[in-house]
């Protein structure tokens, strides 16, 4: 997921994202305690984390690139020479892609990153990767890229929009998930498209008025947030789409779940949430600066035991108090 915070203006998923209401609060009986983990300038702003067991990646503005091999306690600093942002990362194993503005890529091969450029010059703001070789990343106006090659070489999936769209709009696709030859992609105009057969064929799973920011997939159920509030499930490939009540008004940027447990967090736009019952019901998290700032996700550390928030002004939080 990518987010703004001084440089809102370029980084195109910021610029819808900015007309933010601040969340209702809602006095939450969980008792969270809050501290920085890291902290970087404020203008290198935090917009994607991915995690592989212990080892996490994080990029953001100017390049940044930041490592952790202990669960997010500590990070290695591996930026970049480029004023690009990197506006999203995939990693599996030891294979990982990220992906920024005007078309950047970067790939780890050997533990070293090498920049790589797209076949467009739109903004990339999602990728997923799999250790076979398949990377899909999404962007700006429909943009969809596939690699069968790790993220050395890219194809464009070309989707008659008419067909999805009467209007023939070509919407701006912010997030993408890949399990074997199924990829899921959310998007404006709560957009939910899926192909099974890596991208030859799509289907329009689920249309909305807000714009879907970001998935999260655990097991058999899938989440998606995005626009005032908005936060969906479906329990199943193939099964119906249910609105959850999140009782914000904010935009929603990213979301994370707890392992083998009901526990969520979900981050945004002056709110961050959290539901213990898999999403059925949420409370807000007042503390620290949630209520003024911005994150944009949120992950499950089993090194630190609590969930893990970053994004503005290159902030890592930690959310503690889980049993």
């Amino acid at each position: 997921m990518s987010l703004s915070g001084s440089n809102l203006a370029g980084l195109g998923l910021i610029a819808a994202i900015c007309l933010a209401v601040s969340a209702d609060s809602v006095n939450a009986e969980f008792g969270a305690q809050v501290r920085d983990v890291h902290m970087l300038t404020p203008h290198r702003d935090l917009f994607d984390l991915a995690t592989d067991k212990d080892h996490w990646i994080a990029v953001g503005a100017l390049g940044t690139l930041l490592e952790s091999q202990d669960g997010g306690k500590n990070w290695v600093d591996h930026s970049l020479a480029t004023e690009l942002a990197l506006l999203a990362i995939a990693a599996d194993g030891e294979q990982a892609v990220a992906v920024g503005q005007m078309g950047l890529v970067a790939i780890r091969s050997d533990g070293e990153w090498s920049m790589h450029q797209a076949p467009t010059d739109e903004r990339l703001l999602s990728v997923a990767t799999e250790q076979k070789g398949l990377s899909v990343a999404v962007g700006a106006f429909g943009t969809i890229l596939v690699s069968e090659d790790a993220g050395k070489n890219w194809q464009f999936v070309d989707i008659d929009w008419m067909e999805i769209d009467p209007a023939g709009n070509e919407p701006h696709l912010y997030d993408v998930h890949l399990d074997r030859d199924r990829i899921l992609l959310v998007g404006e105009f709560g957009m939910v498209l899926e192909s099974i057969d890596r991208g030859e064929e799509w289907k329009l799973v689920r249309r909305g008025d807000e714009s879907l920011f970001a998935l999260h997939v655990h097991g058999q159920t899938t989440y998606a947030v995005g626009q005032n509030g908005m936060l969906i499930r479906s329990n199943g490939p193939g099964l119906p789409w249910e609105t959850l009540r999140t009782g914000v008004v904010a935009n929603l940027l990213g979301i994370g779940r707890r392992d083998e447990s009901r526990d969520l967090v979900v981050a945004g736009m002056r709110a961050v949430l959290r539901s213990s019952d898999g999403g059925d019901s949420w409370t807000s998290i007042e503390a620290d600066d949630f209520s003024r700032s911005w994150y944009g996700n949120a992950a499950w550390s089993r090194a630190m035991n609590g969930f893990v928030i970053m994004g503005g002004r290159g902030q890592i939080k930690l959310i503690d108090g889980y049993r």
